[in-house]
């Protein structure tokens, strides 16, 4: 803490008002907890109390920090997760859980959230076993390059293309127009040296649509870009700075056909097309992140009502003049339309954390069906992941924003949480 900030006159009085208030919860909280985050907690516990012991850890003085900053703290958490993980080796789970717990995202997350799960989804088991090693022991970092200047939602649209060239058995990759730079990529201004790249096939003259493509964007000597890569930082945004979103110019940069991402639909030596079973099969990464957004959704809300709730337990206004007060200021929790908004907001968090949950055993279903070539539940997944990710982004953000407000003065500091947790969450009401 900076010191010019003083303490608590009498901070063993805020103490005393939250313990006062959770001696009144009539059921018990550790069931709760259990509903919540699973029966298991001793592993999320075990986790939790690793990360504390690392100083590198701590957001204490992130709301001092400047965007450059913030962004090289975000490689060092990279870094030291990295390195617990290998020294604990703990699994892809117990990592994606060590990753929430650092409580800002990393460059890390979108190389294991979203490459990984590309190359999982997208890549032939040939190609599996050159690529996802490399990948699992960051020997390439990954990021997922799809939207562009003037296109995001609207897929077939997009502008940048992968043409056959069968006299040396290579793809083209450009982005021929202003309007195809790859615009937004999380991890890709600065930190990836290897994108998941989405182009239109053209063969033999004839446009096939959107299809995957692995493509090297940086030396794994130098980090330099490579030959034909123009690279750029999108600057600073509302929030999610500690990520380094670019934008990337491509110009007729030639790659072999095996980097065509090859699990679902394929290119022969010949030039000819061997199309997917269901085309949507492509967009496999991009129904997870929807999936993911969902279940974030409820415990972001979540977060920054616990902000907005413990506050109001220990800020006191007016209701002096209430006879039975005595003179005393009303907890502002204990005022009616503090409560009512605070307590409807909470109740909405729980349903979006069981409608993500539901949305996460989907998406795993599912899943666990493209890597074997069934596409039954695609459309299904695809249909409602699109529709709640919409409706749950929106109502979040609303209601955190509805929080903040009710925290008064203080709700608009920064140093109170609700404005970091409220700014990094709302990409996601147009991400994607």
């Amino acid at each position: 803490m900076p010191p010019f900030i003083p303490p608590l006159a009498d901070p063993s009085k805020t103490v005393s008002s939250l313990a006062s208030e959770r001696n009144l919860v009539s059921f018990p909280v550790e069931s709760l907890t259990q509903f919540l985050h699973g029966e298991n907690l001793e592993p999320q516990r075990r986790l939790r109390t690793l990360i504390e012991q690392h100083p590198v850890f701590s957001n204490a003085d992130k709301p001092f920090l400047s965007r450059e900053r913030m962004y090289v703290r975000s490689l060092e958490k990279a870094a030291k997760l990295v390195e617990l993980r290998k020294t604990f080796k703990w699994s892809d789970e117990e990592m994606l859980i060590a990753m929430h717990m650092v409580g800002d995202s990393t460059p890390q997350f979108l190389h294991e959230a979203l490459f990984i799960p590309t190359l999982k989804t997208q890549l032939s088991d040939e190609q599996q076993k050159i690529w996802l090693p490399r990948a699992q022991n960051y020997e390439i970092f990954g990021c997922y390059a799809q939207t562009e200047l003037a296109h995001g939602s609207n897929l077939r649209k997009l502008e940048t293309t992968a043409t056959f060239i069968p006299e040396t058995d290579e793809f083209e990759v450009d982005t021929p127009t202003l309007s195809s730079i790859k615009w937004w990529p999380g991890a890709l201004a600065q930190t990836s040296n290897f994108c998941a790249i989405y182009c239109r096939l053209i063969l033999h003259g004839k446009d096939y649509g959107v299809h995957p493509f692995l493509l090297q964007i940086r030396a794994h000597e130098t980090h330099a870009p490579m030959p034909g890569i123009e690279l750029g930082n999108l600057g600073n945004k509302i929030g999610f700075n500690t990520i380094d979103n670019g934008f990337m110019r491509v110009s007729k940069v030639r790659i072999p056909r095996q980097q065509m991402m090859m699990r679902n639909s394929s290119v022969t030596r010949e030039g000819q097309y061997v199309p997917a079973k269901n085309a949507k099969m492509n967009y496999s990464t991009m129904v997870a992140i929807r999936a993911n957004i969902v279940k974030n959704a409820g415990f972001a809300l979540g977060q920054a009502l616990t902000v907005a709730i413990r506050y109001s337990m220990v800020r006191v206004q007016g209701g002096d003049r209430i006879p039975s007060q005595k003179g005393e200021e009303l907890k502002i929790i204990d005022h009616g339309m503090q409560r009512y908004r605070l307590t409807t907001s909470l109740a909405l968090s729980y349903a979006m954390l069981m409608t993500g949950r539901v949305m996460t055993e989907l998406h795993r279903r599912n899943l666990e069906n493209v890597i074997q070539g069934e596409v039954e539940l695609m459309a299904e997944v695809h249909a409602t992941s699109s529709g709640l990710k919409a409706l749950t982004s929106d109502l979040s953000t609303a209601q955190m924003e509805d929080a903040r407000r009710a925290c008064g003065g203080h709700g608009f500091a920064w140093c109170g949480g609700i404005v970091d947790i409220l700014t990094t969450t709302l990409q996601d009401v147009t991400v994607e």
